[in-house]
């Protein structure tokens, strides 16, 4: 029965990741917000379950939330070489026993600087719930609202998010990502836009100290030739406090290559993550440097 139950899962997220690739292209693009432990592994984190990030990555890791947590997070620096973010986010875990659907809540601050260009300030509201559907099986949604201002322009909208993750094996795992399903309005400028993505990641745990991540996206819209974003890394746990991540990020669309790495270190009371990533391209410009903090409760 329960080799049925798994394989009629796999025709399942087949038949999704068909779905979601055929959809069609006029459709908005956002990777919400990406934290440390996944930029350390070049922003693969689609199938994990840190949750304190990665419910803005994936809303169906909610499933897999401990009972509450929270995270604060920092990131400055210039993300792939084009422009220069400073972020300021906090998020809130709660799979607190008698809740319904496990949640999340989050804000995310963002100012983006385009070389030349005036600076675009973002806010957004963050609000995800998840849940498993079968055992070992979990979808998610988020929605968010998003302000965005630009010296004498400003603009809000609000978005959707849909999220998979199936772990057939205690040992690897993959989830699928839609970022925003409600088409954008093109009366908005390009700038205040977060376009649409569908991506697809796989998580496999290669030993107790060995853990390989990878993910790969495809922007919706303005993307003619189907260019794709390769992501990936390994995760190295040294003992039961520290973890060193290495990365890579390759984007075909903006022809960028970054490479990245990071650690954590996993205290009994809290947990402090840090993540490098430099454009290779781009040498010149500085790197984009991102910390948090997190407390389960």
């Amino acid at each position: 029965m329960q080799k049925i139950i798994d394989f009629s899962f796999s025709k399942l997220l087949i038949s999704l990741v068909v779905l979601l690739i055929h959809l069609n292209a006029n459709f908005a693009k956002a990777q919400l917000f990406t934290g440390p432990v996944s930029s350390g592994v070049g922003g693969a984190g689609v199938a994990s379950a840190e949750v304190v990030e990665s419910t803005f990555l994936n809303p169906a890791s909610l499933a897999h939330a401990p009972t509450f947590v929270g995270g604060v997070f920092y990131q400055d620096g210039w993300l792939d070489g084009v422009n220069h973010n400073t972020d300021l986010a906090v998020n809130l875990v709660d799979n607190s026993d008698g809740v319904i659907f496990p949640g999340a809540l989050g804000f995310v601050q963002r100012r983006m600087n385009y070389y030349g260009e005036k600076a675009v300030d973002k806010r957004l509201w963050h609000l995800s719930l998840g849940n498993f559907v079968v055992p070992k099986f979990s979808a998610g949604l988020s929605f968010h609202y998003m302000e965005a201002d630009r010296e004498g322009e400003s603009f809000d909208r609000f978005n959707m998010t849909a999220g998979f993750l199936w772990n057939p094996h205690p040992d690897w795992g993959f989830g699928l990502v839609y970022y925003n399903l409600i088409e954008p309005d093109d009366k908005i400028p390009l700038y205040f836009r977060d376009l649409s993505k569908v991506s697809l990641g796989a998580l496999f745990v290669a030993s107790r100290f060995l853990r390989v991540r990878m993910d790969i996206s495809s922007q919706v819209q303005f993307n003619t030739n189907n260019d794709l974003q390769l992501k990936g890394g390994l995760e190295s746990y040294l003992n039961r406090f520290f973890i060193l991540r290495v990365g890579w990020r390759t984007d075909s669309l903006i022809k960028q290559d970054t490479l990245t790495a990071g650690f954590s270190f996993v205290g009994p009371k809290f947990t402090i993550d840090y993540a490098y990533q430099k454009s290779q391209e781009e040498a010149e410009k500085g790197a984009l440097h991102s910390v948090d903090m997190s407390v389960p409760f």
